[in-house]
C-alpha cells in the first residue's frame, strides 16, 4: 500500500505500508512536524500496487525535507 498526503503548496510525503492504517498511522505523526499552513486543505490517496516486497521491520530515525531535487541539500532535517 503506498499513501501519499499531498499538502497545500503541492508537496509530497510518500509512505509505504502494509496497509491503509499504517500509512495512515504515519501520516498522523507526520502531520505534527509539517508547518500547520500547508495542512490546509491537504490530501490523503491511497494506491494498492501489485508489485511484491518483502516485510522489513524498520524505525524511524530521522525526516529531511527538501526544495528541489534530492541530490541538492536538504532544507532542515530533523532527528526522531
Amino acid at each position: 500500500m503506498r499513501g501519499t498526503l499531498i499538502l497545500s503548496d503541492n508537496s509530497r510525503v510518500v509512505v509505504n505500508g502494509k496497509s491503509e492504517a499504517d500509512c495512515t498511522k504515519v501520516f498522523s505523526y507526520v502531520r505534527k512536524l509539517i508547518i500547520p499552513s500547508y495542512l490546509d486543505g491537504a490530501q490523503e490517496i491511497f494506491t494498492k500496487g501489485t508489485a511484491k516486497f518483502s516485510t522489513r521491520q524498520v524505525k524511524a530515525v530521522y525526516v529531511k525535507a527538501f526544495a528541489g531535487h534530492r541530490d541538492q541539500a536538504p532544507l532542515w532535517a530533523k532527528g526522531l
